[in-house]
């Protein structure tokens, strides 16, 4: 039986090895996302094609940098301003200065070709120095590596940072690692985002697998019993050099009861919201429970590509500003906006716009929802929104908020709730310095009002026989808020 294994696994290495095929490095039916070292995730599509004897692969456009503080929506993608497929299995990218950087993917191990040359200057060749199974992604493919070296005009080595860059070439997926070809060999390089980088694949489409890109209805994709416990903190300035920030934190629970989908078109949500607001400056609490729908709805500018030129704009050369969404690999996907803007100069020079506003960044999370903002002030404005905790596909994260007490601003003895399990009735006890007139409600834990009435200081019989057993929330306010929240138990 062993040999029969053995067998097969050899057919299947050599079948793989085989020149049936072109190691092709691009399809134009295929999206693919790829890490560049640093968790920030870019991707590859193909926008548009024409046929001839040289086929020309049109890539999806970025916003490049093309020097001296000037980018660029239209000048083409990171991989190169266009790619040439020839019938002799050379694939050819065109970079920056409209040169051409060929890989030879018909080349077997140990071949040598120029890969690209200034005449009179210098060259730098390509040669495949490995050819074997590799996985990646789940998958198995052969896969050819490729590494480079730069030689001047008398064919002696140049020390280039391309020597140590190799791209790796699989025969029925693509890249498994690629370089951002637009900047080949080396391109301003005193600018961090205009170096030469090796890329690693991270996500197909054709199979679908690992990363892809992420989009709005995915960011928003809950189900019946997701629970996320966001926290959030609004604050204005008051008073001059000696002012302060009267800050607002509101806490927000989202319990997701239902969710329909109209033909991806849209998403509609059903949920329970537990709200607290505490006003800081005056030491007023406020507690809601509410059931609310939500509708999701397409947002073409946030679906496209990270680094994509949007703003809703179809055709980027009419536009005169843009922007554009980052894409990150953390424990999930998370999409950024960073306010920038980006405006057309002369000679179709756009120049970066810092928008000053608060929040500065928004970061939408793979089925967490957003946006989320850590704290940032400016202008005599304070802003936070965090997400704390959650409850997703059966796992929790994080520490969930407490929207229920307030002791921590009203005295325990101040409001006295007895007995505590109750039968037939209870006594609310308000301390007589809490003077004037509060309202007092009973709910429960679908967010429905059961029981409401009008107290006053002093104890106030409560009579609750008429409710069924089980948990409930006792809340008391007064005119600057609620006073006093508490779980109470009815048998």
């Amino acid at each position: 039986m062993r040999s029969h294994v053995l067998t097969f696994a050899s057919l299947m290495f050599f079948s793989l090895l085989a020149t049936g095929q072109n190691y092709q490095a691009v399809y134009p039916d295929k999206e693919n996302c790829f890490l560049m070292g640093n968790d920030n995730v870019i991707c590859l599509r193909i926008d548009s094609l024409s046929e001839a004897t040289t086929t020309i692969l049109h890539p999806s456009r970025i916003s490049l940098n093309t020097g001296d503080y000037c980018s660029s929506p239209f000048e083409g993608s990171w991989i190169g301003k266009e790619i040439e497929i020839r019938e002799n299995g050379e694939n050819v990218f065109i970079n920056h200065a409209d040169t051409p950087v060929t890989i030879n993917t018909q080349a077997i191990e140990g071949e040598e070709w120029v890969a690209y040359e200034v005449p009179g200057e210098m060259e730098i060749r390509a040669t495949v120095v490995a050819h074997d199974l590799m996985d990646f992604l789940e998958l198995t493919d052969s896969v050819k590596t490729i590494a480079f070296q730069a030689y001047d005009a008398g064919g002696d080595p140049l020390d280039m940072e391309v020597n140590e860059m190799q791209v790796q070439l699989s025969k029925h997926h693509g890249w498994v690692q690629s370089l951002n070809f637009y900047f080949f060999p080396a391109h301003q390089q005193w600018y961090p985002d205009m170096k030469l980088r090796q890329l690693s694949l991270a996500g197909l489409s054709e199979p679908q697998t690992g990363i892809t890109n992420l989009s709005w209805f995915e960011v928003f994709d809950f189900q019946p019993g997701d629970v996320l416990h966001v926290l959030q903190e609004n604050g204005t300035w008051i008073g001059e050099y000696d002012g302060e920030f009267h800050t607002t934190e509101t806490r927000n629970i989202f319990e997701y009861l239902d969710r329909m989908d109209f033909d991806g078109d849209s998403i509609m949500y059903s949920y329970v919201r537990t709200r607290r607001i505490h006003y800081q400056w005056m030491d007023s609490v406020a507690i809601t429970l509410d059931t609310l729908s939500q509708t999701i709805r397409p947002y073409a500018d946030f679906d496209k590509l990270p680094l994509e030129p949007g703003s809703g704009n179809e055709d980027t050369h009419d536009a005169e500003m843009y922007s554009f969404f980052h894409l990150i690999k953390d424990e999930f996907l998370v999409k950024t906006n960073c306010y920038n803007l980006y405006y057309r100069g002369e000679d179709d020079c756009w120049h970066a716009l810092m928008v000053d506003v608060v929040p500065s960044t928004n970061s939408f999370y793979e089925g967490l929802g957003g946006p989320y903002y850590p704290q940032e002030a400016m202008f005599g404005s304070l802003v936070r929104r965090e997400l704390v905790y959650y409850q997703k596909d059966g796992q929790t994260w994080g520490t969930p908020l407490d929207v229920s007490s307030v002791e921590s601003f009203v005295k325990p003895d101040m409001v006295k709730i007895y007995p505590n399990p109750v039968r037939e009735a209870f006594t609310l006890d308000i301390d007589p310095s809490l003077s004037g007139e509060f309202s007092l409600r009973l709910v429960d834990v679908n967010s429905r009002n059961v029981h409401q009435q009008k107290v006053s200081s002093g104890a106030t019989t409560i009579n609750v026989s008429h409710l069924p057993p089980g948990i409930y929330f006792c809340i008391v306010a007064g005119k600057q808020g609620v006073i006093h929240s508490h779980k109470l138990l009815v048998r």
